[in-house]
């Protein structure tokens, strides 16, 4: 009574996985002619993964392991395999067997259709979000290298016209233009440590650097806003 009501398909077979007896959850996910007389659990499972059910249920028929587990797509009464199942089966206790003479298992078998899909849903957004990555990572180190060689025109020509005959003022206008340039060259570098980081290629290095210099760099890129405020 208690197989009878059991919300997973239960099924009783032989060593040859002949198909014994069987409660109403069976009948109603494979049909009621795959529990007839002469079926074989066999017929059911899909053809990709009958030779690994055939191994499993020799090694359970010869006491090697204790039970025989197998998730795959099984035939349905109309031949479909659109249904991904488990089963795993059992051999049932020696007093159950008198009758026959020969060893008997007991197996359920469980719908997890709806837990494989969305399995492989989850893994294809895994496999998309990872070519996004790659893809920005690969737009990153472009983009990155593209806008470095104007600016090293820009820094490489402020060089040259620091050559020429310009007074203080002009010499300290081209100053600012050569190290706001470097500024702008050192976040391009950064945007491309950001792409090394999400390819797992970064390395740190520790340096040393001038704190004053940096504070005093840091405060000239603020001068041109605070002199158009009137600010010294």
């Amino acid at each position: 009574v208690l197989l009878h009501h059991l919300p997973v398909a239960v099924v009783i077979f032989d060593p040859k996985a002949h198909i014994l007896g069987h409660n109403p959850r069976f009948a109603e996910m494979f049909g009621p002619t795959a529990g007839g007389a002469g079926q074989s659990l066999s017929g059911l499972i899909e053809a990709s993964a009958l030779q690994n059910f055939l191994e499993e249920l020799s090694a359970l028929v010869k006491g090697q392991q204790e039970s025989l587990e197998i998730t795959c797509r099984f035939r349905n009464g109309e031949g479909r395999t659109d249904r991904w199942l488990h089963l795993r089966g059992v051999p049932l206790p020696a007093d159950d067997n008198r009758e026959t003479g020969v060893g008997l298992f007991y197996a359920e078998i469980d719908d997890v259709t709806n837990n494989i899909d969305e399995a492989q849903r989850l893994l294809h957004e895994k496999e998309l979000a990872i070519q996004a990555t790659r893809t920005k990572s690969s737009f990153l180190a472009t983009m990155s290298h593209e806008i470095r060689t104007p600016i090293h025109t820009v820094t490489g020509m402020t060089e040259l016209l620091q050559e020429t005959n310009l007074d203080n003022e002009q010499q300290e206008y081209i100053r600012q233009i050569r190290f706001s340039a470097e500024v702008l060259l050192g976040l391009i570098n950064d945007i491309l440590d950001l792409s090394k980081i999400e390819a797992g290629r970064l390395h740190l290095e520790i340096i040393d650097f001038d704190l004053i210099k940096t504070l005093e760099e840091s405060i000239d890129m603020q001068c041109l806003a605070a002199f158009t405020k009137g600010l010294e």
